[in-house]
């Protein structure tokens, strides 16, 4: 049987993709759901929070399950003036900080339209316009999250194939607010309790969660249709 077995950081990222599949969405508490979507197809979602040592740990407690294709999923920061908010992407290669690329090297299936696309994955958030635009400039990546490299990496050490597709939740201009980042506790997951004790203290960061949050509806909506459009899922088989 072929198993794909989709990895996002949060579940706020795949809410949506889980609607579509009817299949109970993972959290903080049960981090995988599987569904058998056909005959010949298990579809596995999994979160792990934020961060690459969190998706680790994951991985490596699932690593007795034999999986045909490893897709990282979620949100990602935009780095190029190209891309703008809500934009997906999809792609098989993957830069780290210290300079090591995973991708997928299975040259003849991989997905069309994603073979150009470098994603870069962060050893922390990356926030700022600057930082944002050095990064675009020393790597040449579109596109930056957390977690996707830790994928790649678990993928190529089983022999498996690897892919990533991501949703821009923050574009190259804009600046991810300090206050929304201290939200993330340190179990990797947002604290709604850490939230409304922000917006007591500032109350004007009341409207920048509301914006966020509708945002977030909106990208979810958008990666889960990306998901399907990409070929990923043969419901047929």
């Amino acid at each position: 049987m072929s198993r794909i077995m989709f990895c996002a950081a949060l579940p706020q990222e795949i809410k949506h993709f889980c609607r579509q599949l009817d299949i109970k969405m993972p959290d903080k508490h049960n981090r995988v759901s599987y569904k058998k979507i056909s005959e010949n197809t298990e579809i596995g979602i999994a979160v792990s929070g934020v961060g690459q040592s969190r998706m680790k740990n994951l991985l490596d407690s699932i690593s007795d399950v034999s999986v045909t294709y490893w897709v990282s999923i979620g949100f990602a920061g935009g780095l190029g003036p190209v891309l703008q908010l809500g934009d997906c992407i999809i792609g098989h290669k993957v830069l780290t900080s210290n300079g090591l690329v995973f991708s997928d090297a299975n040259e003849r299936n991989l997905i069309v339209g994603a073979r150009r696309n470098i994603l870069y994955c962060a050893d922390k958030i990356v926030a700022t316009p600057e930082e944002k635009q050095s990064l675009h400039e020393k790597t040449g990546a579109w596109a930056v999250d957390m977690e996707s490299a830790v994928v790649a990496r678990h993928a190529k050490s089983r022999g498996e194939r690897f892919a990533w597709i991501r949703v821009i939740s923050d574009a190259a201009d804009e600046t991810v607010p300090e206050e929304v980042l201290s939200c993330v506790t340190n179990n990797g997951f947002p604290s709604s309790i850490i939230a409304i004790k922000t917006i007591l203290f500032n109350p004007l960061m009341l409207k920048i969660f509301i914006k966020l949050g509708l945002r977030s509806v909106v990208n979810s909506r958008r990666l889960s249709n990306e998901i399907y459009n990409s070929g990923l899922i043969d419901f047929d088989s």
